[in-house]
């Protein structure tokens, strides 16, 4: 297994500057229970520190679960006019009463001749909600059917998550 053990989250790793996710803070008055952050990597790949795949999960009320889902969607596509040299692109999104996913491509500028590229998707099911944050690396990336493809999986397995 490459993945980190499962951690309750302190910080969201998964996040990224655009939506500034939290699963620490309270939603309309509500706190986050049962969260949990892991980190997948692949050992001995020479690949930068940087680079990984992320989930941090927790469990709210459903109608704080939407208002989160909601709030990040909201930050993504203001993020470019807000951050300079910031692109955001959204790959997918499908909502219904209980579930959502939205993925977005997000490209930042780190200096003239640098970028950082991050993959991140919002899940809901119900109560539950999850963001997946994929940070590519030269020679290790997802291509956008790819990474959305993940994150279906990851809204299917959302739902095992246990909610009292």
């Amino acid at each position: 297994d490459l993945g980190s053990e499962a951690t309750e989250v302190t910080q969201n790793v998964a996040a990224t500057r655009c939506d500034r996710a939290s699963f620490t803070d309270e939603v309309d008055g509500t706190p986050f229970a049962r969260t949990s952050t892991r980190t997948f990597l692949i050992p001995g790949a020479d690949l930068p520190a940087e680079f990984g795949l992320t989930e941090s999960t927790g469990v709210l009320d459903a109608d704080a679960a939407r208002t989160f889902v909601g709030t990040v969607r909201d930050r993504l596509v203001k993020c470019s006019d807000r951050q300079i040299g910031t692109e955001v692109t959204r790959l997918a999104t499908s909502s219904s009463a209980t579930r959502d996913l939205t993925a977005w491509r997000v490209v930042s500028q780190v200096t003239d001749k640098s970028t950082v590229t991050y993959l991140m998707a919002i899940l809901r099911d119900g109560p539950r909600v999850a963001q997946v944050g994929f940070i590519a690396a030269p020679r290790a990336d997802l291509d956008s059917d790819a990474f959305v493809a993940l994150a279906r999986r990851a809204l299917d397995r959302l739902g095992e998550l246990e909610v009292d």
